[in-house]
């Protein structure tokens, strides 16, 4: 299907069939939407921790005498700890992934999944650097090098045949019909019921 012109597409040139994704115009488009994700994700993550485990957040009446019947009192410092933690690295995470990756974009002038390979390469070595081990940062950074550089080089699909895809997604027949082997013999077996 023809594209017109200023239509979004796909790393192979076909028309982008995520109506709702969003292709940012600058780097700076691009680090905000990042860092909104990695804000979310990690607040998210933090709520997660926090309700897994409630105990480590209450303040006792042990811990604070002042405090009448003070046994199911969350402590918010430690709230915005759990929370604000994983916030914060997650979004520093984004953000330098979606630097990288547009840095060098603009100093390689071509899009291909390099960048994205040199993107996740950075963004693990900042996921590393929670631990403060540099043979951890190595394979983070490696790890989430070869896992953003396969992302955008296949997409988020296992099958790499976009017609197949299209078919299966939007429940469409194929253009042409085809038969299979089987029905095939079948239908050379039975010559009278070939125009089933």
């Amino acid at each position: 299907m023809p594209l017109t012109p200023g239509t979004p597409t796909n790393f192979h040139g076909d028309a982008n069939d995520r109506p709702m994704y969003i292709q940012p115009s600058s780097c700076v488009e691009n680090m905000s939407y990042s860092g909104l994700v990695g804000a979310a994700t990690g607040a998210f993550y933090g709520g997660c921790i926090m309700a897994w485990n409630p105990d480590n957040y209450a303040v006792t009446r042990h811990s604070h005498p002042r405090l009448m019947g003070g046994a199911g009192i969350a402590s918010s410092a430690a709230i915005m700890k759990k929370i604000g933690a994983p916030t914060i690295w997650l979004t520093a995470t984004c953000m330098t992934f979606s630097l990288v990756d547009c840095m060098a974009e603009s100093l390689r002038e071509i899009k291909d999944p390099w960048n994205a390979v040199f993107g996740g390469i950075a963004a693990g070595l900042v996921m590393g650097s929670t631990t403060r081990r540099w043979d951890y940062m190595t394979v983070a950074a490696m790890g989430c090098g070869v896992a953003a550089g396969a992302l955008e080089l296949y997409g988020p699909y296992t099958e790499h045949d976009p017609e197949y895809i299209r078919r299966k997604v939007y429940d469409t027949l194929p253009l042409k019909h085809e038969e299979s082997q089987t029905l095939k013999q079948l239908k050379e077996k039975y010559p009278k019921f070939k125009d089933l």
